[in-house]
């Protein structure tokens, strides 16, 4: 399964890309940052988007079933955006 990491799993390990934390990236830094910066996006935007839905608010399921259900709206998600 792809995972992506942000900033602060730096060093999380082989096969886990995350963005670099150098002030001052080189060309193929910032390139590298702003493709797992869009890549990772639909998944924080979904995120955001559960934090609206009161029904979801206070339930906490598993690992598992999270990853279920912000499947599922990601498909939702991108449905609705593109009709």
């Amino acid at each position: 399964m792809p995972v992506l990491a942000d900033k602060g799993y730096q060093g999380a390990g082989i096969g886990v890309p995350a963005p670099t934390k150098n002030p001052c990236p080189t060309p193929d830094e910032e390139a590298c940052n702003s493709l797992l910066s869009t890549l990772r996006a639909p998944a924080k935007r979904e995120g955001a988007m559960f934090k609206h839905f009161r029904a979801l608010q206070r339930v906490s399921p598993g690992p598992a079933t999270i990853t279920t259900i912000m499947a599922a709206a990601l498909v939702i998600i991108t449905l609705w955006h593109e009709s």
